[in-house]
C-alpha cells in the first residue's frame, strides 16, 4: 500500500511539473498533426485500417496453416472455414468504416451544411 501511494504521489508531481513546464514555454505542440476534429477521425480511421488489413493477412495465414493441417479431418475443416468467414466478414466491416466516413464527409459537404474546407487532412 506504502509503494502505491508513493507511486501516486511521484506521478501527481511528475505531470504537475510537466504541465507548468509546458505552460511556461508556451509551446505546446500537436502530436497528432492534425488541425480538427476530422482530421483525427481520419486518422483513426487510417490506424484502424493499417492495423486491421495487418492483422487480417496473418489470421489468413493462419487459416491457410489450418487448411493444410486440417488434413481431410471434416471438424477442423469446418473450423478453418468459419475462421475464414469472420475474417472476410471483418475485413467488410472495416473497409465500410472507410466508406462511411467518406460517404458522410461528400453528403455534409454537397448538402452545404459544412463547408468543404473543414474537412481538410492537415
Amino acid at each position: 500500500m506504502k509503494k502505491i501511494i508513493t507511486s501516486f504521489i511521484f506521478i501527481t508531481f511528475l505531470s504537475v511539473f510537466s504541465v507548468s513546464f509546458a505552460v511556461e514555454s508556451n509551446k505546446l505542440t500537436n502530436p497528432l498533426k492534425v488541425e480538427s476534429v476530422q482530421g483525427v477521425i481520419y486518422l483513426a480511421v487510417d490506424i484502424a485500417m493499417y492495423i486491421g488489413v495487418a492483422f487480417s493477412i496473418l489470421a489468413l495465414i493462419y487459416v491457410g496453416f489450418q487448411f493444410v493441417m486440417a488434413q481431410g479431418n471434416t471438424d477442423k475443416l469446418k473450423e478453418a472455414k468459419m475462421w475464414l468467414l469472420y475474417i472476410i466478414v471483418g475485413l467488410a466491416i472495416l473497409i465500410s468504416a472507410r466508406v462511411i466516413v467518406e460517404i458522410l464527409k461528400n453528403t455534409l459537404s454537397s448538402a452545404g451544411v459544412v463547408d468543404s474546407s473543414v474537412f481538410n487532412r492537415n
